[in-house]
């Protein structure tokens, strides 16, 4: 690997003595992280079926390496159940040093691609409030599909910048994570271009985009709240420098130190002659711990906490189509406030602030139910992966091994008769994974095409 002569001194700098396993490790790919989805399914059931050889991820109650080849988990159908994420291990720290509990607003400000949106989520259960947002739409659509295969339904994903966030969650979210855009250092063996891209000017451009990032995220935090702020790189001007940035502007955040992770290395307030303080934060990296660079730090706003004023949700009546076709297919009466966005309909999330569900940008404004056509309704794969067997009138179950579920995911037809006509969730060992219509001696498939078994 051939790396700029100013990132090698730097390293050697940081690092002394260390630096040259740091380099020889930097080139090492990491190991395959697996996280399960805690909404559907828990991690010892998941393991029994599709994990023979596995190894826990110290710092993720939900995590755990992969001894096997990748194509083990990923064509597997719990996979396509939304059972669960491939993420490279070290990237599921910062959501667990948010330390979400159920109910809680949170914000993650850098959502795209996914992975710590869907960690989060789990944590949360579907309850209070989660905005995903990306400055960049082109960035989010595999969050949006991880978001829907995993059932989240209390989610709202925009693409916004901090700023217009900022003016309409002032001081409202418990929880804030900011995984910043960064000269990507930690992710050199894996992203070769990051290195081509990587100069010392870099590096000061991405710290000053960070903290421009950091105003708008510490002005949405609650009182009491808590922001973590976390990169993929190594050099001290993205990392300590911003957190004694925050202390210097910001006189009610606080770090807190990270000592729930005793297998991460303390940061060194040295390298930014910063507050002792500084040391509370953690790095990982890769030559310490099984995993790529990271840096994380978490903040607790100092000031006395408020309790927000309930947000009470106006209940706005669905369409006649759907709410047809929810009488006729459901045991459940979906309620809340619908949203139709051209011919899509949505239901938004239970605590959404009504300022937000006017004004702001989102392709996925909540749970995404289905498409109004001209005279009937039709059911998304989405809303199929939110619900369960004791929702719906009709369910067909496969068993994991039965070639019917790889059949199904492939998108065929299956052969299995029944008196029970009209929309029916398949399930696999019962977890759902999509719609079919039973139409007599036939299931007809409505696997969309992009969530096809591949």
């Amino acid at each position: 690997m051939d790396l700029p002569i100013e990132f090698t001194n730097k390293i050697q700098t940081l690092l002394g003595e260390e630096s040259n396993r740091f380099f020889s490790h930097l080139q090492d790919e990491s190991p395959i992280g697996i996280r399960t989805n805690p909404i559907k399914i828990n991690r010892h059931d998941f393991l029994s079926v599709v994990a023979a050889k596995e190894s826990s991820i110290p710092w993720c109650r939900d995590g755990f390496f992969l001894h096997e080849e990748k194509s083990a988990v990923t064509k597997h159908p719990y996979y396509h159940a939304g059972l669960c994420y491939v993420q490279e291990p070290s990237a599921m720290i910062p959501a667990e040093a948010l330390q979400v509990e159920p109910g809680q607003w949170v914000l993650d400000l850098c959502a795209a691609p996914g992975g710590k949106t869907t960690q989060i989520a789990g944590k949360l259960a579907n309850s209070g409030l989660l905005i995903a947002n990306d400055v960049s739409p082109k960035r989010l659509a595999p969050l949006i599909q991880k978001v829907q295969a995993f059932g989240i339904t209390n989610t709202f994903v925009t693409h916004e910048s901090p700023e217009r966030l900022g003016n309409i969650f002032a001081g409202q979210f418990d929880r804030v994570l900011v995984d910043a855009p960064c000269s990507g250092e930690g992710m050199f063996s894996r992203n070769p271009r990051s290195i081509q891209q990587w100069s010392p000017d870099y590096v000061n451009e991405c710290a000053t985009l960070q903290r421009e990032i950091l105003v708008d995220a510490i002005k949405m935090l609650a009182p009491g709240g808590v922001l973590v702020y976390s990169t993929c790189t190594f050099s001290p001007e993205e990392n300590e420098g911003a957190i004694q940035w925050i202390l210097d502007h910001y006189p009610q955040m606080a770090v807190d130190p990270l000592t729930e992770f005793p297998e991460l290395s303390p940061s060194d307030p040295a390298w930014v002659e910063g507050d002792e303080s500084l040391s509370g934060a953690r790095r990982a990296w890769p030559h310490r711990i099984k995993g790529y660079g990271h840096f994380i730090a978490r903040l607790k706003d100092q000031r006395p906490v408020q309790k927000r004023p309930m947000q009470f949700e106006t209940e706005i009546e669905p369409p006649a189509l759907f709410q047809s076709w929810q009488e006729e297919n459901l045991k459940t009466r979906l309620t809340g406030a619908f949203h139709q966005k051209k011919d899509k309909l949505y239901l938004y999330p239970k605590e959404l602030p009504d300022a937000a569900k006017s004004s702001l940008r989102s392709p996925l404004p909540g749970l995404y139910l289905g498409d109004l056509k001209k005279n009937r309704f039709q059911p998304s794969q989405a809303l199929a992966m939110s619900l369960s067997k004791d929702h719906v009138k009709r369910t067909v179950d496969f068993a994991v091994t039965a070639p019917e579920s790889l059949k199904y995911l492939r998108g065929d037809t299956i052969l299995q008769g029944s008196a029970n006509k009209g929309w029916t969730l398949i399930t696999v060992d019962d977890h759902p994974v999509g719609w079919a219509k039973q139409t007599g001696d036939h299931l007809k498939n409505q696997i969309p095409a992009g969530w096809k078994y591949d």
